[in-house]
C-alpha cells in the first residue's frame, strides 16, 4: 500500500509514475542485476533464490522459511528418499548429492545419464591409486576427463608430465615426479589486497571484510556473492531460501514493472486502510498518462487510506531486491490543514511478513512529490519496529500478497 492521506484537511491527492524494478533474461538498457542471487538450487526447488517447488514436488510444512518441496527423483541411482526433505538416500554408481545428480571426489562423467556406468574413475593419467597423481577430475567440453588438483610437482590435463623444477615419468610404471636439486627459487610477489574486499594489514598481509577471502581479499567466501566497496561485510550473504548455501550474482538484466491505464480500466486498483479491513474500488479516475486520483474521502470513514496495487506489482517478486521502487504523489489541502507525519508510506505483505517504509520526508500541497524506495532491509522495519533482515524482505518479496503505497494524508481529505 502507499498512504493517500497527508494532512488532516485534503483537497486532493494523487498517484503517477509508479515503477517497480525486476528482472529479465531480455537486454533492457537498465544494467544487470548484480544484487540479485542466482542460487544452485537442491533437489526439487526452483527460481533464482529457490523460492519455488519444481513440477512434481509440493510445498509441506518444515524446513526453513517457506517449507520444504517434498518429491523423489534420483536419475535412477536410488530409489528411496527422505520423506520432508525429498533428497535421495544411499546414492548408488559412485553418485552423490541430493538427487543422486553428480559424480563422486575421483570420479567423473554425466550423473543424469542414469545407467550405473555414468560416472568412472578418474585417469589422472591412471585409474590405480599409487598412479594417480590427482584426486579429482571434471567432464571436459569434449567429453573427456580433465584432472584439475595434479599434486605438487605434476602438470599437464591428465597430470601426466612434470612440472617445472621436477623431474621424472609419470607414464612409466612406477614413474613420480622429484624436485630437481630442491626445485627453483621463485621471488615472492608483493601481496596487492583488493580495496573492495579488504585492506593492507601491519605485517604485509591483506585483512578481509567478513564475508571475503582469498590472500588479495578478492573473492566472496563460501555462501556469499557481490563483492562489493560499499557493503561493509563485502559480499552479501546467500538467503535461498535456506535449502542452499551456493550461489553467485544472476546474469539477468534489470526490468520494470509500470502503472498503465488498463490496470484501471479493469478495476484492479483500490484503496483500503492500513488493516485492509476497509477497501474501496468505486470513485478512483485515470487524469490523464499514468495518474490516478481519488476525491470521495468525505464518504469513508475516517482512516488513513493506501492505493492497493494491481496483481502486476504482487507475486514472486523476489528479484526486485537491489532494486527500486519510484512513485509521484501530488495533493492538495485546504487552508491550515496539518500535515499527517511519521506514517508507513509504503507497506507489502507476503509469506506472513509485514513490512513498512517511512519516506524522510512528506510531500508538500501543490507539489508533485518523487519518491524512491529501496528494495533493500535498510529501508524498510518490521510493523514491530524491529529492523528488517535481508531474510524477511525475500520471503515477503517471494510472493507478494498485498502492496499498498499511502493515499491519504489528511485526517479529513478530499481528494488524491
Amino acid at each position: 500500500m502507499i498512504q493517500t492521506v497527508y494532512d488532516n484537511r485534503m483537497a486532493k491527492v494523487g498517484l503517477s509514475n509508479v515503477v517497480m524494478d525486476t528482472t529479465t533474461t531480455e537486454i533492457t538498457g537498465l544494467g544487470v542485476a548484480h544484487h540479485v542471487e542466482e542460487c544452485r538450487c537442491p533437489v526439487g526447488y526452483s527460481g533464482l533464490s529457490c523460492e519455488q517447488c519444481e513440477p512434481h514436488f509440493k510445498r509441506v510444512r518444515g524446513g526453513s522459511y517457506l517449507g520444504i518441496c517434498s518429491g523423489c527423483s534420483c536419475h535412477g541411482h536410488s530409489t528411496s528418499c527422505d520423506p520432508f526433505s525429498g533428497y535421495c538416500l544411499n546414492c548408488q554408481h559412485n553418485t552423490e548429492g541430493p538427487r543422486c545428480d553428480k559424480c563422486k571426489l575421483g570420479f567423473f562423467g554425466d550423473a543424469t545419464q542414469a545407467t550405473p556406468a555414468a560416472c568412472r574413475p578418474c585417469p589422472c593419467p591412471y585409474t590405480e591409486a599409487s598412479r594417480r597423481f590427482s584426486n579429482s577430475c571434471f567432464l571436459d567440453t569434449d567429453r573427456q576427463a580433465t584432472c584439475d588438483a595434479c599434486f605438487p610437482g605434476y602438470t599437464g590435463r591428465r597430470c601426466e608430465r612434470c612440472a617445472p623444477g621436477y623431474e621424472g615419468n609419470p607414464i612409466q610404471p612406477g614413474g613420480k615426479c622429484v624436485p630437481i636439486g630442491g626445485g627453483p627459487q621463485i621471488p615472492e610477489k608483493e601481496v596487492v589486497c583488493d580495496e573492495r574486499g579488504g585492506r593492507k594489514a601491519s605485517d604485509g598481509g591483506c585483512r578481509c571484510k567478513p564475508n571475503v577471502q582469498g590472500p588479495s581479499c578478492n573473492e566472496c567466501a563460501t555462501g556469499s556473492f557481490h563483492l562489493s566497496h560499499r557493503n561493509p561485510e563485502g559480499c552479501l550473504r546467500c538467503f535461498c531460501m535456506g535449502v542452499s548455501r551456493q550461489c553467485a550474482s544472476s546474469s539477468w538484466n534489470r526490468d520494470q514493472v509500470q502503472l498503465v491505464h488498463e490496470d484501471a480500466q479493469r478495476g484492479q486498483f483500490g484503496l483500503a486502510n492500513s488493516a485492509n479491513t476497509q477497501t474501496v474500488s468505486e470513485g478512483i479516475r485515470f487524469t490523464g498518462g499514468s495518474e490516478l486520483a481519488f476525491s470521495s474521502f468525505h464518504l469513508l470513514p475516517r482512516d488513513v487510506y493506501y492505493w492497493v496495487l494491481p496483481e502486476r506489482f504482487r507475486g514472486d517478486k523476489v528479484t526486485s531486491y537491489g532494486g527500486e521502487l519510484r512513485y509521484t504523489i501530488s495533493h492538495d489541502a485546504f487552508p491550515g490543514s496539518p500535515l499527517l507525519r511519521g506514517r508507513a508510506d509504503v507497506l507489502i505483505q507476503g509469506n506472513g511478513i509485514f513490512l513498512e517504509h517511512v519516506t524522510a520526508s512528506t510531500p508538500l500541497p501543490g507539489e508533485p512529490t518523487t519518491f524512491v524506495v529501496p528494495f533493500r532491509e535498510q529501508a524498510w522495519h518490521r510493523a514491530n519496529g524491529q529492523n528488517a533482515t535481508r531474510q524477511h524482505l525475500l520471503m515477503a518479496l517471494a510472493d507478494i500478497d498485498l502492496f499498498m503505497i499511502r493515499a491519504s494524508y489528511a485526517e479529513r481529505p478530499s481528494e488524491t
